[in-house]
Protein backbone atom coordinates (compact mmCIF):
# COMPACT_ATOMS: atom_id res chain seq x y z
CA UNK A 1 0.00 0.00 0.00
CA UNK A 2 3.11 2.32 0.95
CA UNK A 3 3.61 1.90 -2.63
CA UNK A 4 0.51 3.03 -4.10
CA UNK A 5 0.37 5.75 -2.09
CA UNK A 6 4.24 7.06 -3.51
CA UNK A 7 2.81 6.77 -6.91
CA UNK A 8 -0.41 8.64 -6.40
CA UNK A 9 1.94 11.57 -4.70
CA UNK A 10 3.94 11.36 -7.56
CA UNK A 11 1.12 11.34 -10.18
CA UNK A 12 -0.20 14.24 -8.29
CA UNK A 13 2.94 15.89 -8.30
CA UNK A 14 3.51 15.55 -11.91
CA UNK A 15 0.01 17.05 -12.70
CA UNK A 16 0.73 20.06 -10.64
CA UNK A 17 3.81 20.59 -12.49
CA UNK A 18 2.39 20.57 -16.16
CA UNK A 19 -0.48 22.43 -14.79
CA UNK A 20 1.66 25.13 -13.68
CA UNK A 21 3.61 24.83 -17.00
CA UNK A 22 0.33 25.61 -19.01
CA UNK A 23 -0.59 28.79 -17.00
CA UNK A 24 2.17 30.57 -18.68
CA UNK A 25 0.70 34.57 -18.23
CA UNK A 26 -0.15 36.12 -22.24
CA UNK A 27 3.28 37.85 -23.42
CA UNK A 28 5.11 35.65 -21.10
CA UNK A 29 8.11 33.07 -22.16
CA UNK A 30 7.51 30.18 -20.99
CA UNK A 31 11.37 29.20 -20.70
CA UNK A 32 10.70 32.28 -18.06
CA UNK A 33 8.15 31.10 -16.71
CA UNK A 34 9.81 27.47 -15.61
CA UNK A 35 12.78 29.55 -14.26
CA UNK A 36 9.99 31.74 -11.58
CA UNK A 37 9.50 30.52 -7.70
CA UNK A 38 6.01 30.04 -6.84
CA UNK A 39 6.19 33.14 -5.18
CA UNK A 40 7.16 34.89 -9.08
CA UNK A 41 4.52 32.96 -10.84
CA UNK A 42 2.27 33.57 -7.99
CA UNK A 43 2.55 37.56 -8.08
CA UNK A 44 2.91 37.56 -12.77
CA UNK A 45 -0.49 35.25 -12.68
CA UNK A 46 -2.48 37.97 -10.61
CA UNK A 47 -1.37 41.16 -12.27
CA UNK A 48 -2.48 39.03 -15.47
CA UNK A 49 -5.90 38.13 -14.24
CA UNK A 50 -6.01 41.67 -12.82
CA UNK A 51 -6.18 43.50 -16.60
CA UNK A 52 -9.72 41.75 -16.85
CA UNK A 53 -10.76 43.09 -13.68
CA UNK A 54 -10.58 40.17 -11.65
CA UNK A 55 -10.39 40.82 -8.15
CA UNK A 56 -11.98 37.96 -6.39
CA UNK A 57 -10.18 36.27 -3.55
CA UNK A 58 -10.85 33.25 -4.04
CA UNK A 59 -8.75 33.62 -7.61
CA UNK A 60 -5.74 34.96 -4.97
CA UNK A 61 -6.52 31.55 -2.64
CA UNK A 62 -6.98 29.00 -6.03
CA UNK A 63 -3.66 30.80 -7.34
CA UNK A 64 -1.87 30.26 -4.06
CA UNK A 65 -2.52 27.13 -3.44
CA UNK A 66 -1.37 25.70 -7.35
CA UNK A 67 1.56 27.72 -7.05
CA UNK A 68 2.33 26.30 -3.08
CA UNK A 69 2.34 29.89 -1.70
CA UNK A 70 1.78 29.64 1.79
CA UNK A 71 1.62 33.22 2.99
CA UNK A 72 0.36 34.64 -0.03
CA UNK A 73 -1.20 37.74 2.12
CA UNK A 74 2.15 38.71 2.68
CA UNK A 75 2.50 39.60 -0.90
CA UNK A 76 -1.12 41.32 -1.68
CA UNK A 77 -2.39 44.67 -0.41
CA UNK A 78 -6.25 43.86 0.10
CA UNK A 79 -7.66 40.74 1.17
CA UNK A 80 -11.19 41.86 0.66
CA UNK A 81 -13.47 39.88 -1.06
CA UNK A 82 -14.17 41.24 -4.81
CA UNK A 83 -11.49 44.00 -4.14
CA UNK A 84 -8.65 42.04 -3.53
CA UNK A 85 -5.06 42.80 -5.24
Amino acid sequence: MKGERGLVGEIIEFAVQVANEHMVPEGMSPKIWEQLTGSERFLFKMMDIETTGAKKLDNYQNFAKAFRVAKYDDLMDRMEPNKAD
